[in-house]
């Protein structure tokens, strides 16, 4: 720190720190300052545009969730990583107030360690590179005290935030005014800002039995109590409800055995167990906890009278089904299927005996014919009774499968009672127990799976909330789900389709004991601002499959820890899929995905279109894979059109199952460096990299090796395929073994290549180049079909050579590998080696390049269009030495020169049986000679 040096400076930016902007000095004029050793500081002038952003969504204006710039914000500019050491200062609010966008300026001191020996020194700014840190600062918070600043008046915050007091507020505008931590890092010479939210948010909805006044001390602790996060006073409001908002720095606390207890310092003294969670930044965590008398399911007409009936099927003696409006004097359903309930009135529901279920999940419980609430425990449907004595079962089992399967299913004019939650306290679940409960129904509200501490249902079982929610287009927000394990299909589709959903639950359970635990969990909830913790570090066949697919409003993607998948664990887990023949979106607002995915044996489809679709996702994840499996990295990153980095190098050794990287990255438009495959020296299974990198219109760097031996049907098809930027290919493709398609396209329209990578030719070794079947024009070999198709950047091949002379040659192997290259002169000599041909192996080969001289053509038999089409075109083409001869017939080298230079030089064997044909033979004009 330099506080010994200028105090002038520095007092004279404190004179001007809160003077209206229009006051403060415009321009900078030289300055006489004595000579110093140690250097000086001075006044920079600093405007600078800052923004919300979306790791801005807890904030000020809670509809839309971005921050809303006021008045006396202040902005608070350090040099990044420091204690302004060489940069800091305040700026003030220029404009953009009551904006998303606003614009700060002010003067900024900045050290400069050297100074002219004269004293007389220039002004000088920072440099551009310099990387510098701001700080939102309002008035709240000064006022306050959460920023409190250095009393030597130098200006520096000395201590911020400080959470003071208990860290909680009344509302969540004023916590968000308080607590917030506003920052942002920007370079000097672009002073853009966009900030991120340092802060987490419990918001807490307490609710309590009539006459409970308080006032309250509520406390939570952690830890099974060992530490004390905060003890804050309340007082119920005249609906003996109470709210407030508790406030913690990102990432800072993990929730774990996490207690709130509450008392008013007398006989009331309650305790509720919090649901584990990691707190991080720019979230808000919604707690609901109740503290009523709720013994019995309760329902409650609204506004108006309304008539309850219930269905036939539970009319039935056997379900042992009661109501009462007292709690005293109970009505069996089966005696009067239904009655009149006034506004505003309510009645208590009970079973008897345990019989009510609801197995086929056909008929909701009741219905109403206007509007009505629900609240209270559900288990007071099963009872086991004791003479006149009723007791709540507090578990499901064994007979009680599907035990409340639709029980609220499409039921349009239903909701959870705002002020008193209805209650699933089951502390054992059942199979289906829960499934499809309110599917479709118009609840805005949610129940709360809860009790009393440690009671909570460890292990939700098959099915038991599959699609529990499915279709509630108006429930904005998910309760807690506190279980811990979840088996097969336990949360499958349980919030799909809740299109209004805003915040999901903290935590998902740690333990995935089944396949599909939470497969298409949150599909389609579009306005779904964040995701739950996922720590579960095993995930079974499709566990996450589809879990986030069409959430278009989701902004970043949860860490994702798990070290063992299965199949398609994260199969378009963010991605664009078609479920149900219904076309859903990808999450195109996410910018932001997991930093790794540490699993390193894959698992069939295990990524298969992960993030497909993502349209503004800049960075994929680091991935650990060691093993592919089938399907693995299919279209992971297709479509995601902002992709701007990938890792350096995979780490997958070995071969490359089926359709392992096919689409892998296709049309990321401005990826720019595709990772590196060292370790991959095995085969390439069919499509293994099909079109893996096809559309990557900014790639400028292919992987500097693809070592694969044998590269199976389509291997490597269109696999680079519109990179129109790639100039240098990969160095080799050193495969001995090449079956249908393996390079078929592989460099189409890549139209800045300047070079083409080395193939084998060892003169001993023996190249398998397809196997020789099939219909050469509908369905040929193809090894390298139009593999530099329009590459019309490609002047030269230099000293490169297509195998060796031994090369076994598959139909159409070659066929328009060049054709179009309008800019390819040079060819060597000894290009094309092989003596024995395949049907149409040079088909169109150089159809429309400038090549001048032909390479060599030793073969000496020639077989079906072999040289068709071969040099089509080639206007400058004036030298071809052919050692083979057309035979009788015109079809091996059907218009293979037509268009070529009017005079050139034609070298074949004495007795040969060319004859003159500017379309089919020698061109007229040309000379023949012999080699």
């Amino acid at each position: 720190m330099h506080k010994h040096l200028l105090k002038y400076w520095v007092f004279l930016l404190m004179m001007t720190l809160f003077l209206p902007a229009c006051q403060r000095e415009q321009a900078e004029e030289p300055q006489v300052i004595p000579p110093s050793k140690d250097g000086v500081w001075t006044k920079v002038h600093y405007r600078a545009e800052v923004s919300g952003s979306e790791q801005t969504k807890a904030t000020l204006d809670e509809i839309d969730r971005h921050y809303i710039f006021e008045r006396d914000d202040l902005l608070y500019v350090v040099d990044k990583g420091t204690e302004g050491d060489k940069l800091y200062g305040y700026l003030f609010l220029t404009s953009g107030a009551g904006s998303t966008k606003a614009v700060f300026e002010g003067d900024l001191m900045y050290f400069v360690e050297t100074v002219p020996a004269s004293g007389i020194y220039e002004p000088e700014r920072p440099a551009n590179n310099l990387a510098v840190t701001a700080t939102l600062v309002s008035k709240t918070q000064r006022d306050s005290g959460v920023y409190t600043f250095e009393d030597d008046n130098d200006g520096k915050i000395d201590t911020g935030p400080n959470f003071v007091g208990d860290g909680c507020a009344t509302s969540f505008k004023e916590a968000v005014q308080k607590y917030s931590t506003f920052t942002a890092d920007a370079t000097y010479g672009n002073p853009s800002f966009s900030l991120v939210q340092g802060t987490a948010f419990l918001l807490f909805s307490l609710s309590f039995d009539d006459g409970i006044a308080g006032p309250l001390t509520v406390s939570v602790t952690n830890n099974n109590g060992a530490q004390t996060l905060f003890s804050h006073s309340v007082t119920p409001d005249v609906n003996y409800e109470a709210s407030f908002v508790a406030a913690f720095p990102g990432g800072t606390i993990t929730l774990s055995n996490a207690k709130l207890t509450i008392t008013d310092g007398g006989s009331f003294n309650k305790e509720k167990a919090l649901a584990a969670a990691t707190l991080q930044g720019n979230r808000y965590y919604n707690v609901t906890k109740t503290f009523l008398n709720l013994d019995y399911f309760t329902i409650q007409a609204r506004e108006a009278a309304t008539t309850i009936s219930f269905p036939a099927k539970y009319q039935d003696a056997a379900y042992g089904l009661q109501y009462s409006s007292d709690g005293s004097n109970w009505t069996n359903v089966s005696e009067t299927s239904s009655f009149e309930l006034a506004a505003g009135n309510s009645v208590m529901v009970r079973g008897k005996g345990s019989k009510y279920q609801n197995s086929d999940g056909t008929a909701p419980l009741f219905t109403s014919s206007a509007p009505s609430y629900i609240y209270g425990d559900i288990m007071s449907l099963f009872c086991t009774v004791d003479g006149d004595v009723y007791t709540k079962k507090t578990a499901f089992g064994g007979s009680n499968n599907n035990a409340l399967d639709g029980t609220f299913k499409n039921m349009t004019n239903l909701d959870i009672h705002p002020a008193r939650p209805l209650l699933l306290s089951a502390q054992a679940l059942a199979e289906y127990c829960y499934k499809q409960m309110f599917s479709g129904s118009s609840i805005t509200r949610a129940p709360e799976f809860t009790n009393e501490v440690g009671a909570f249902a460890p292990t939700v079982l098959k099915q038991a909330c599959m699609e529990m929610f499915k279709g509630c287009t108006s429930l904005t927000a998910a309760p807690e789900l506190p279980s811990t394990t979840v088996a097969q299909e336990g949360y499958y589709g349980m919030f799909s389709g809740c299109t209004a959903m805003l915040t999901p639950p903290s935590r998902l359970a740690g333990t995935m004991s089944g396949s599909s635990a939470c497969r298409q969990m949150f599909l389609g909830c579009s306005s779904l601002q964040y995701a739950p913790e996922l720590p579960a570090m095993d995930i079974k066949a499709n566990g996450y499959q589809e879990m986030f697919t069409g959430c278009t409003s989701l902004s970043e993607a949860p860490d994702l820890p798990a070290t063992t998948i299965n199949g398609s664990s994260y199969r378009s887990m963010f991605g664009a899929a078609k479920v149900n023949n219904v076309d859903y979106s990808g999450c195109t607002s996410m910018e932001t995905g997991p930093l790794s995915l540490p699993a390193t044996t894959m698992s069939n489809n295990c990524y298969q279109g992960m993030f497909k679709g993502c349209t503004l996702l800049v960075a994929a994840p680091r991935i650990d894979a060691t093993t592919l499996a089938e399907y693995c990295f299919q279209e992971m990153f297709s479509g995601c059109t902002m992709l701007r980095t990938a890792q350096d190098n995979f780490s997958f050794t070995g071969s490359i199952p089926q359709r392992a990287c096919k689409q892998m990255f296709y049309n990321c438009l401005v990826l720019k460096e595709a990772p590196d495959m060292p370790y991959v020296t095995g085969t390439i299974e069919q499509e293994g990299c099909m079109q893996m990198y096809y559309g990557c219109e900014a790639m400028t760097k292919a992987p500097s090796s693809l070592n694969a031996t044998t590269v199976n049907e389509a291997g490597y098809q269109e696999m680079f395929r519109g990179c129109t930027h790639l100039q240098t290919p990969t160095a080799s493709l050193p495969a001995t073994t090449l079956v249908k398609k393996a390079y078929y396209k592989m460099f189409y329209d890549c139209t800045a290549l300047t070079s083409i990578p080395d193939f084998p030719h060892d003169p001993d070794a023996t190249y398998v180049l397809g196997n020789g079947t099939g219909d050469p024009k509908n369905n040929p070999d193809g090894i390298c079909y139009q593999m530099f198709f329009r590459c019309n950047k490609l002047t030269t091949l230099n000293d490169k050579k297509l195998f060796n002379s031994k090369s076994a040659l598959g139909k159409s192997c070659f066929q328009d590998m060049f054709s179009t290259c309008s800019l390819l002169e040079t060819v060597p000599d000894d290009f094309l080696p092989a003596t024995t041909l395949a049907e149409s192996c040079y088909r169109g080969m150089f159809q429309s390049t400038a090549i001048i001289e032909a390479p060599v053509l030793p073969a000496t038999t020639l077989v079906k269009d072999c040289y068709r089409w071969m040099f089509t075109s080639c206007s400058k083409l004036n030298l071809v030495i052919c050692y083979g001869s057309p035979g009788t017939g015109d079809t091996y080298t059907n218009n293979w020169m037509s268009g070529v230079a009017a005079t050139g030089t034609f070298k074949t064997p004495a007795g040969s049986t060319w004859k003159e044909d500017s379309i089919n033979g020698i061109p007229s004009g040309w000379t023949r000679t012999t080699p």
